[in-house]
């Protein structure tokens, strides 16, 4: 199933930066239920790993990004990733 998944970037003071959307395609985690849930650790895993890749990123002309991430979808609860850039201290 595809859905579409919102990113919202902010610098590290915590102010609002810029924001996308992207296609992510999935199962759907809620099959007993009538509506479809995105799998949320599944699209946080996806964006952590373009990060740490430094992958270009949606929304931004450049590649990687230094702070955090709120990653949000219309059937999942939203996610935040502090402050990116610690993700990569954290794996090295």
């Amino acid at each position: 199933m595809k859905f579409t998944v919102k990113i919202t970037y902010f610098k590290t003071s915590g102010k609002y930066y810029t924001d996308d959307e992207f296609p992510f395609e999935a199962e759907s985690i809620g099959d007993s239920l009538d509506i479809p849930v995105c799998p949320m650790h599944d699209v946080t895993e996806y964006v952590k790993t373009l990060v740490m890749n430094s992958r270009e990123m949606p929304g931004l002309c450049s590649k990687g990004w230094e702070g955090h991430i709120l990653v949000d979808c219309e059937q999942g609860l939203p996610v935040l990733i502090p402050n990116v850039s610690r993700v990569k201290e954290m794996v090295a």
